[in-house]
């Protein structure tokens, strides 16, 4: 009895320091698709603990982050069976952080995935099998380690867009109907609503962490808006990450690059790792997902559209349309488009009574500008009736027809006195703004 008793304290011993590492005690497996990989490669979570105290705190990604898997791929028994073995191996492993579905997703129309134009019914039906294989994965973690925490963390936008010159990204975009970033989005966002209901459906079992829209907030996007402008979570759907946000100096279309994941391991702190790692923090919250918006409509309603193919419209429609010119040859769509230099500028106030999540869109062209680098066009709203203005953006710098979206702040819903002003600031009438197709829409 003595001599087992004795084998009994080595093996707890050898199984105690199997799940520790010389930087501390193994609490956390990552398991899943290449985002866990890349975060197991750059160390993202265990850097972003240390540089808050807890380098005692580690993770384990080598054998159950593997790149290019899908929820179904980890649905199956023998799949299923390496997180077994990684949690009977690793005693001291009470969190799990999972990513995968992506890879389900991105199959595209040839491999049983998403592609534009799919219909919402099989749309809604993707969604649904990939949700039930991450609920399988969920299951069998609780079934082997019923005390532990599941972290589902969410993707971030992609960008299939900016990086269309490298084949393969051309490929995987053909495969998906070739949508536009909003389409692409928005269908993105989708998959992540599945996800997270798993969280409401388990409680504080399982967590979902929204991480749509870091990069927005962390970079902006080109020049169309700044870091910040439109935060986290959502950011601005219409739009992909910017493209410096990604792997292999930005032509990776789906991975960021390690600073990207340090922005989304950061997330994650906030979100969920905070409450189970920092002795001093409270208990994670049963609905700790209170953070998740409503997203931004995918469909407007028209409140006000000007292409100024009418001048006698135009005139009559704007409050003030001062000293514009009327253009037939710089159009980004039918005939005419109106040209700004000096100080010319355009003003609508246009009620927005009844009506949410206003947009500001148009085209945008500009000359002149690189031979005067302090001319500006200015895009700016009001929201009470002129009273006075803050400025959305300043372009510098030439440009050829570049579509320009501004999705409102709360201030300007349901608000009578609600109105833009494009306005040009250059050094001469020789430096020009082109503006076509002007639209204010809400829902």
């Amino acid at each position: 009895m003595r001599y087992r008793y004795i084998s009994i304290g080595v093996v707890l011993v050898l199984a105690l320091l199997a799940s520790s590492t010389a930087f501390g005690v193994t609490r956390v497996l990552l398991v899943g698709d290449s985002w866990t990989q890349a975060m197991w490669n750059y160390r993202n979570l265990r850097d972003d603990w240390a540089s808050r105290g807890f380098s005692s705190v580690t993770e384990k990604g080598d054998v159950t982050a593997i790149g290019g898997t899908t929820a179904s791929w980890w649905a199956a028994p023998a799949n299923l069976q390496l997180i077994t073995n990684e949690l009977v191996a690793n005693q001291s492993i009470d969190i799990v952080h999972l990513s995968m579905g992506g890879n389900d997703f991105l199959a595209g129309q040839g491999a049983g995935g998403w592609y534009k134009g799919m219909g919402s019914q099989a749309e809604e039906n993707l969604m649904d099998a990939i949700k039930a294989n991450i609920n399988v994965v969920i299951q069998h973690i609780l079934s082997v380690r019923p005390t532990a925490r599941i972290v589902i963390c969410s993707y971030d936008y992609i960008n299939l867009w900016d990086t269309l010159n490298i084949q393969a990204n051309q490929l995987l975009w053909a495969n998906l109907g070739q949508p536009t970033p909003r389409e692409l989005n928005d269908a993105l966002r989708k998959l992540g609503d599945h996800q997270r209901q798993l969280g409401v459906e388990y409680g504080d079992a399982v967590t979902y962490v929204n991480n749509w829209g870091q990069m927005h907030q962390w970079t902006g996007y080109n020049y169309v808006f700044a870091p910040g402008q439109y935060p986290a979570p959502w950011g601005h759907p219409s739009y992909p990450w910017e493209r410096a946000c990604g792997a292999n100096n930005g032509d990776d279309a789906i991975h960021l690059s390690d600073a990207g994941y340090d922005v989304i391991a950061d997330r994650c702190w906030t979100g969920f790792y905070y409450y189970l790692i920092d002795p001093n923090s409270p208990p994670l919250p049963a609905t700790i997902d209170n953070d998740y918006p409503a997203p931004p409509p995918g469909t407007y309603t028209q409140l006000f559209y000007d292409g100024f193919e009418n001048s006698a419209w135009s005139y009559a429609n704007w409050f003030q349309l001062n000293n514009v010119t009327w253009k037939s040859l710089n159009t980004y769509w039918g005939t005419w488009s109106v040209e700004m230099d000096s100080t010319d500028s355009a003003l609508k106030a246009q009620s927005t009574s009844g009506k949410a999540n206003i947009r500001l869109t148009f085209w945008l062209k500009t000359g002149g500008y690189d031979s005067y680098p302090q001319d500006k066009f200015h895009v700016e709203y009001t929201t009470n009736y002129g009273g006075s203005w803050i400025i959305l953006q300043t372009f510098t710098g030439n440009r050829d027809w570049t579509f320009c979206e501004y999705l409102m702040p709360a201030a300007a819903n349901n608000n009578p006195y609600f109105g833009i002003r494009l306005r040009a600031a250059t050094n001469s009438s020789a430096d020009d703004a082109w503006v076509d197709e002007v639209r204010i829409e809400g829902n």
